[in-house]
């Protein structure tokens, strides 16, 4: 399971970049399986730019092209992901709830410090 958590679109970018490191860009976002499969699509496409392109060094346009196609994806893909995480209702530990039940007077001192008590055991 991945850590519920935003991520850095800029991160993401340089994970792209690298190789190999796309992989962790895709996995970080929860699109492990499209971003496997937008890698073996710009392969293929880059490799059938190397065999039918008329211009010498076919491969660079190839690379720039899957390596652009992927950023476009994790751009979109990692703040789309943010967005989703950001509207996730955030966990509170049971001592900050005992502590916000304490502040809005809902229980007593007593209470408050047994209960503390028990949850540091």
């Amino acid at each position: 399971m991945v850590d519920q958590k935003p991520v850095s679109v800029e991160w993401q970018i340089v994970f792209c970049i690298v190789p190999y490191f796309w992989i962790f860009a895709f996995y970080r976002i929860e699109k492990l399986t499209m971003g496997i499969i937008l890698g073996i699509a710009s392969i293929s496409a880059g490799i059938a730019i190397q065999i039918w392109s008329p211009i010498p060094y076919g491969f660079v346009l190839a690379i720039l092209l899957s390596t652009g196609v992927a950023i476009y994806f994790i751009i979109i893909w990692s703040r789309d992901w943010n967005a989703k995480i950001s509207n996730l209702p955030s966990v509170k530990s049971p001592l900050v709830l005992l502590q916000e039940r304490y502040a809005k007077g809902e229980i007593t001192k007593e209470e408050f410090d047994t209960i503390k008590s028990d949850l540091k055991d």
